[in-house]
């Protein structure tokens, strides 16, 4: 059986694994120490996989408006992530987001944050919510999975993102048969 694994880095990122046929095999949250990454763990989650898996990381960058610090942390933890899966011999590929979005957003209806007031007065059009818009994927393509759930395993009102956008990435590696 072929595994395809998604990953969204970062700390409150995730790992799900899908089959051929969209099944959820696993799913992880990035597992932590009070505010720090366990690597040991996050080891010990990819060693679950075997060999029949394809793993496709989100290839992330510097994110606008960011400190020097979390950005720099950011990315510790998606170099730790690669280290990883490269000492563990798996085939991976990087992804950028609007790669995968594009994808797996077609047909879906374009979601902004509201608009915003410019420096010079003039008002701006909000960004995409790509946050939204895979929440809204999600719900079309598993809608059978329970991605409303907290780090500590107890209800949430809100999707996990990191869960959320490991699966749509998982789904993506699904569909290019990689």
């Amino acid at each position: 059986m072929k595994l395809y694994v998604g990953i969204d880095p970062g700390k409150d990122g995730g790992i799900v694994s899908i089959d051929e046929n969209k099944k959820v095999i696993h799913k992880f949250f990035i597992p932590k120490i009070k505010t720090s990454v366990d690597l040991r763990k996050l080891n010990d989650y990819l060693k679950e996989f075997s060999e029949m898996c394809f793993i496709v990381m989100e290839q992330v960058h510097a994110i606008f408006g960011s400190s020097a610090k979390s950005t720099f942390n950011f990315g510790q933890i998606y170099g730790q992530l690669e280290g990883m899966i490269i000492a563990n011999n798996f085939n991976y590929q990087l992804t950028q987001p609007k790669i995968w979005q594009k994808e797996i957003f077609q047909g879906i209806t374009e979601i902004r944050k509201p608009p915003k007031v410019n420096k010079k007065g003039k008002i701006v059009k909000g960004r995409i919510d790509t946050k939204a818009m895979a929440e809204l994927a999600y719900k079309r393509l598993f809608y059978d999975i329970d991605l409303y759930i907290t780090e500590k395993g107890n209800k949430s009102k809100n999707v996990h993102g990191g869960l959320c956008d490991a699966l749509l990435i998982a789904e993506f590696a699904r569909r290019r048969n990689l």
